[in-house]
């Protein structure tokens, strides 16, 4: 191997952790083809090892990045009518913002046994039960009650007539 393609293999590898495990980007920086780095996976063993150091790197950087912005999360400038707003020393105002999604990404690599495909199968499969309540004006104790009723008229029982105490609509 000449000193030029190690060099260049280097790079390559160097750009690869940083640009989060995306090769074409990698080729880019180091200014080789696709083609180089495949030929290479395929004929230099000792390439294929140093390969998978960068590449585990470049996976430990991207579960570092969705560790943080699901859990620490990531500030974002307030912006209103087009304009950063700015607190009473120039700097701009920030709010904390988080994802939930990616958060849910790590629980399910983490905890597979609780939040993996086949927990999430079981809470789809169970039972739904789904509450209409149709009328706004009803507050207070009394809303438990209409509930019931509303449950006994959906299994076939008799709804309650106006003298029940219960006034509206069922």
């Amino acid at each position: 191997m000449t000193y030029d393609e190690e060099f260049s293999q280097s790079n390559f590898l160097a750009a690869y952790a940083r640009a989060g495990g995306n090769i074409t980007a990698a080729c880019r920086v180091a200014g080789i083809s696709r083609t180089s780095h495949y030929k290479w996976l395929e004929q230099d063993a000792s390439y294929r090892e140093r390969f998978e150091v960068a590449h585990a790197e470049a996976c430990d950087a991207v579960e570092e990045e969705i560790t943080r912005r699901g859990q620490d999360g990531y500030e974002v400038p307030v912006v209103y009518r087009g304009e950063i707003r700015r607190d009473e020393q120039g700097r701009p105002v920030v709010v904390r913002k988080f994802s939930d999604r990616l958060l849910m990404f790590r629980a399910r690599a983490l905890m597979r046994e609780k939040y993996g495909e086949q927990a999430r199968k079981e809470a789809d499969d169970a039972p739904q039960r789904i509450v209409i309540i149709e009328d706004e004006g009803w507050y207070g104790n009394d809303a438990h009650q209409r509930q019931a009723a509303r449950d006994e008229a959906s299994q076939g029982a008799k709804p309650p007539d106006a003298d029940s105490g219960l006034a509206g609509p069922l």
